[in-house]
């Protein structure tokens, strides 16, 4: 939740990094810069910090992390920022990700994907990406990656409820979305990320109040808060949620913090 800190950090990061010629250091930097950035709502910030990555390279130590963000950072700017016409026409590159035992780095694209179609009533597209995804958790499995095996499974949970929302199947899709935040909750973050690209718990809020139960989705959103401190949209959803709530003062102080 110290974005300035993280920002401030990880612009000498960065340029440390493209200065001794590590690519995978320098997106790893770029990736927790950009995650900061939005989160302050410094959108062009996070767009140039984005644009013209540095190509990997298989040798590099942290070409883990280089293959992380290249398919992170892209999701993570059109997910934060709810683009959800961008985030369904995000484009995976080619001959850029490995599959295998990397599969999970490509994951975030396709639940992007998925999260940016369902929203925007694409759902055939929706259920081409929830397929991706399943068969990258496939793929994971048989590579014994469990850990991001997990991480992916939960995506496609997620992903589920969403689509199940938008069929009309509002209480399916809350029982889904519920199942999908606690099983993230059993989770640790891993220290390659700055944190997931929207945390379940938070999405089991938005879509609370998209079926109108603002005291609900507060609840959520608090919890978010509680793991994720001074998360923008988490706190924009905790503010709504309490206004709509008819909670004034709780939704004054949630906005007094997003401000």
């Amino acid at each position: 939740g110290l974005w300035q800190e993280s920002i401030a950090s990880n612009l000498v990061s960065a340029a440390s990094a493209h200065k001794n010629n590590a690519p995978g250091n320098e997106l790893h930097a770029k990736d927790y810069l950009i995650y900061a950035y939005l989160q302050g709502g410094q959108d062009r910030e996070a767009k140039r910090a984005l644009e013209a990555p540095p190509a990997g390279r298989p040798d590099d130590p942290q070409y883990m992390n280089w293959l992380y963000a290249m398919g992170t950072s892209p999701a993570r700017y059109a997910v934060e920022r709810h683009a959800w016409s961008e985030a369904a026409a995000l484009t995976v590159p080619p001959n850029t990700f490995p599959g295998g035992r990397w599969a999970w780095t490509e994951a975030n694209l396709y639940f992007a994907r998925a999260l940016g179609a369902s929203h925007t009533g694409q759902l055939e597209a929706a259920q081409k990406d929830l397929v991706q995804l399943t068969s990258l958790r496939d793929t994971l499995i048989q590579n014994n990656v469990t850990y991001w095996a997990d991480q992916v499974d939960i995506q496609r949970e997620s992903t589920t409820a969403w689509i199940t929302l938008a069929e009309g199947k509002g209480e399916e899709a809350l029982r889904q979305m519920r199942s999908a935040a606690e099983h993230e909750d059993k989770t640790d973050k891993n220290n390659v990320t700055p944190g997931v690209i929207v945390p379940a718990r938070e999405l089991l809020g938005e879509m609370l109040l998209e079926l109108k139960q603002p005291a609900q989705a507060m609840v959520e959103f608090e919890a978010t808060l509680r793991t994720a401190p001074n998360r923008f949209n988490a706190l924009s959803g905790a503010a709504r949620a309490a206004k709509l709530s008819g909670d004034n003062e709780k939704a004054k102080t949630y906005y007094a913090r997003l401000l």
